[in-house]
């Protein structure tokens, strides 16, 4: 039994001198490969630095090269200006005179409640004209375009 236990405890220090010589390998050996790992880091830094100057270039470039079409568009659509100033003036004025004919029509609907209400809430039918009945519709058509006339705009 004793020299089993010599034989497990020679082992033992076996193995603790190879893994003592196996970490001293591992130490020199990480050792030699810093200066390696140094070199290598500052290698891709170098790369990575003039891949992101030539992606920095090719952004700048293509921004310039949008810039100038944008110029150019700018310098195109000035042109169209007077007449979009004048498109707009004439959509205001169609706006004005649709407003001021609503708010005739609304002046108008107010002044006959008003009227009604005075009446004791009996409607009266006013009595028309044969002529000014049309096939397009009752004379408040008719009103609306007298209206549109005094009011200073174009009729279509």
């Amino acid at each position: 039994m004793s020299e089993r236990l010599k034989e497990q405890q020679e082992m033992e220090r076996k193995l603790a001198k190879a893994a003592k010589q196996l970490d001293h390998f591992e130490r020199a050996r990480r050792e030699e490969e810093v200066p390696l790992l140094n070199q290598l880091y500052a290698q891709r830094m170098e790369e990575d630095r003039a891949m992101h100057e030539e992606q920095q270039a090719a952004f700048l470039a293509a921004h310039r090269a949008a810039w100038e079409v944008d110029v150019q568009e700018k310098a195109r659509l000035a042109t169209m200006l007077p007449e979009k100033a004048a498109f707009a003036a004439a959509i205001m004025a169609r706006r004005e005179g649709e407003f001021k004919v609503g708010d005739m029509r609304r002046g108008a609907r107010a002044r006959d409640g008003r009227r009604m209400r005075a009446r004791g809430g009996r409607r009266v039918r006013a009595r028309r004209a044969p002529n000014t009945q049309h096939a397009w519709g009752s004379h408040t058509f008719v009103h609306a375009l007298v209206a549109w006339k005094h009011a200073g705009l174009p009729h279509f």
